[in-house]
């Protein structure tokens, strides 16, 4: 990939990481229109912005969102720096690979697209911008994936895409209703 693609993938797969993190507050706190950084005070970006400024954060990342006043998501961002989810997204990296991965081709073929659609929105991505995601973001608990693996229409322009991956909001589990064996993954 030349640096030119290289950056249009990395900004794609902000995108998609800004529509997860919608998805993964709760629900009715989804109507955002800015973004503010916790680390900005309260200097709000557009999406674009916000986008670009994730893009450009050393990987991989594990970002947080919550509902600040009227239409404001607010991030917090840091590299992964323990080992539980550290092994959570390598595990989330395989699994997504694994799911996406097609006989003689390659993952960045450019002409591969998927369509992820969340609550109110949908980003028709390249295979290539969703790999790039899932390899330098841990996504939030909060985020639950419906995936179709057979090529399928795209009701928003009328052509086919190689997939659809719905994301869900899911509520998280109270710490004794999860099996010891999964309580690493509660952070």
């Amino acid at each position: 990939m030349s640096p030119a693609q290289s950056d249009i993938v990395s900004i794609a797969a902000a995108k998609l990481e800004l529509m997860v993190l919608r998805v993964s507050l709760p629900t009715g706190d989804n109507a955002v229109h800015t973004v503010v950084f916790s680390d900005t005070a309260l200097h709000p970006v557009t999406f674009d912005e916000a986008a670009q400024a994730l893009a450009e954060m050393p990987k991989p990342l594990l970002c947080t969102a919550s509902s600040g006043p009227v239409g404001i998501l607010l991030l917090k961002c840091a590299r992964i720096n323990s080992r539980e989810n550290d092994a959570l997204h390598r595990a989330l990296i395989l699994t997504f690979g694994e799911h996406f991965a097609m006989p003689g081709t390659a993952v960045d073929d450019s002409a591969r697209s998927i369509l992820v659609r969340g609550l109110g929105e949908q980003l028709r991505c390249p295979v290539a911008a969703f790999a790039r995601w899932y390899e330098d973001y841990l996504p939030p608990n909060s985020v639950a994936y419906g995936f179709g693996d057979d090529p399928a229409f795209n009701p928003q322009d009328g052509t086919v895409v190689d997939g659809i991956i719905d994301l869900y909001h899911v509520d998280p589990a109270l710490p004794k209703d999860v099996p010891p064996e999964l309580r690493f993954m509660n952070r």
